[in-house]
């Protein structure tokens, strides 16, 4: 007798496989005459226990949300000090803001109710922008920004770096298809 599942979700022949594998575990399997065909779902309770996908918090996470909100502080922190510098105009300084404003204003400025891609997008495009032009750089120097978007550029990367991993670990879920189960 071969018992064929074909409209069952992967997670749905997890469970139903479980639960006959419990009921057949409280039986005599002799009695029922059943032991031949209980004995190959019992022989496949390790294949069966592979399909199932423990929904957990990724172990990444927590670090990624408290960065990304560390993130959102330093962006306040750059605009805010472009905000006091436009504000007190002191006069060596207006040249150099003439170049820096437009650049963070169009990279940074209101980010905080964008999502994390077109954050993390917006901050590659700005330091981009900024490792591509010498003068640009030596105008955030002299503007005192290097400290700020220094850390902000070393919170990103970090970033970067646990979302990979994130998704790596996800990944990693065991590469088994549940039609070569079903048939067995």
């Amino acid at each position: 007798m071969i018992l064929k599942f074909y409209n069952l979700h992967k997670l749905e022949f997890a469970n139903m496989a479980n639960g006959v594998i419990e009921i057949l575990k409280k039986y005599d399997l002799k009695a029922l005459n059943i032991e031949v065909i209980a004995t190959r779902l019992l022989n496949k309770q390790p294949d069966v226990d592979e399909l199932i996908v423990w929904y957990n918090e990724n172990p990444f996470s927590d670090d990624i949300g408290k960065l990304r909100k560390e993130r959102s502080k330093y962006l306040i922190a750059v605009n805010a000090l472009l905000k006091s510098k436009e504000i007190v105009e002191i006069g060596s300084q207006k040249e150099f803001l003439k170049l820096v404003s437009p650049v963070i204003r169009h990279h940074l400025n209101g980010l905080s109710a964008s999502n994390d891609k077109v954050v993390t997008e917006s901050i590659g495009k700005f330091f981009e922008a900024v490792d591509a032009n010498a003068l640009l750089k030596e105008a955030f120097a002299a503007l005192g920004f290097d400290e700020y978007l220094t850390k902000l550029k070393s919170i990103q990367e970090e970033i970067d770096l646990l979302c990979k991993k994130r998704v790596t670990s996800f990944s990693e879920r065991t590469k088994m298809r549940t039609v070569e189960i079903k048939q067995s």
